[in-house]
């Protein structure tokens, strides 16, 4: 079950999250994602582990009425669980972007 996300500020989303998949042996393309906190984000695609591609652009935090996170290309749905930020990728397959610490 996910958490109450009403309280979360833009600040609560600055910082780095890693890729996260519940099956790897699927489709599993991981990648690093900056959220900054002068509003701009850095999304680094993986190849065995190595930096492969970059992107960069602007986030913004929308909540109507759920909460998500709007890179410049899509948004992702936030849940809140343990206490730990969730960008949901595609709930379907169960993929997200994870904020570290």
């Amino acid at each position: 079950m996910t958490e109450d996300t009403s309280h979360l500020t833009p600040e609560s989303f600055v910082g780095h999250y890693t890729y996260h998949a519940e099956d790897k042996t699927f489709d599993y393309k991981p990648a690093n994602l900056t959220l900054r906190a002068d509003g701009k984000y850095v999304l680094v695609y993986l190849d065995n582990g190595h930096p492969a591609t970059r992107e960069e652009g602007r986030w913004q935090l929308v909540r109507d009425p759920d909460l998500n996170v709007v890179l410049d290309h899509s948004g992702f749905p936030v849940e809140l669980k343990g206490g730990h930020i969730r960008l949901m990728i595609n709930y379907d397959s169960g993929k997200w972007y994870e904020k570290a610490g």
